[in-house]
């Protein structure tokens, strides 16, 4: 389980509404990984996103399996503060 900070590098909307985001952990959990949201959390998920990139932010997230090649956005996720 990883619960921490992220930065990202790119973002964007898959055709079934999830979020797709490039992050990696700050604290060098994992490097460079893309990670999807629910589809129901895609828009939000996105929003976040493209906010961090666009102020040069961090997101907060939690991750069950960070060690797979595409990761899952399982709980939160927000701009760090």
């Amino acid at each position: 389980m990883f619960d921490g900070y992220c930065e990202i590098r790119r973002a964007g909307i898959l055709p079934d509404g999830r979020a797709q985001i490039d992050i990696r952990a700050v604290d060098g959990s994992f490097d460079w990984h893309w990670a999807t949201s629910s589809s129901q959390r895609g828009r939000e998920v996105l929003a976040v996103a493209l906010t961090a990139l666009a102020t040069n932010r961090q997101v907060g997230c939690a991750i069950s399996q960070p060690g797979a090649s595409w990761l899952e956005l399982d709980g939160w996720f927000g701009l760090q503060k």
